[in-house]
């Protein structure tokens, strides 16, 4: 239920999310790039792509996806 969640982020939390002057980079595309696709890609890997400095997605990440994703994963009762 989560990993559904996460691809269609029904209430646009994990869309809303990201850097500023970055939409690109929100939650939703760094939980299914990091953990859904295979291989599974790292973020220095996002960075280049979508041209942002490594530090801007990592703090992003663990300042704002992670809490974020585990208040989701709360809803359904799992855990991250």
């Amino acid at each position: 239920y989560v990993r559904q969640y996460i691809e269609t982020d029904p209430e646009e939390k994990l869309r809303s999310s990201h850097p500023k002057k970055h939409p690109e980079c929100n939650c939703q595309v760094l939980a299914i790039q990091l953990n859904f696709t295979e291989p599974p890609k790292k973020i220095s890997d996002i960075c280049k792509e979508i041209n942002i400095s490594n530090q801007t997605v990592y703090s992003h990440w663990k300042r704002r996806c992670i809490p974020l994703l585990r208040e989701i994963a709360n809803q359904f009762g799992e855990e991250l």
